[in-house]
């Protein structure tokens, strides 16, 4: 997903589970990172409530930037670290 600094993109991904989707972290919280990971959910032929979980690797913004949003619009379980 596009980052607006030096690092140009972070990477997210989603896994195919037994029940649903698991979309490993959620890019930065900007429109264009949520447009682009909606196309590419749409490229893929997943739903947003096809997300059964959300799972964060870390507490960067680019990583968690967009979880409050999606874990609106999916109702995922979310699962990431305690800090």
């Amino acid at each position: 997903l596009p980052l607006p600094f030096e690092l140009s993109s972070v990477n997210v991904y989603l896994v195919r589970l037994d029940a649903g989707w698991m979309l490993i972290d959620t890019g930065l919280g900007t429109p264009e990172s949520y447009s682009e990971l909606l196309e590419q959910m749409q490229a893929a032929k997943v739903a947003p409530h096809d997300i059964e979980t959300i799972f964060l690797t870390h507490t960067h913004p680019d990583h968690v930037g967009q979880a409050r949003r999606l874990l609106d619009l999916t109702g995922a379980r979310l699962l990431m670290q305690r800090d």
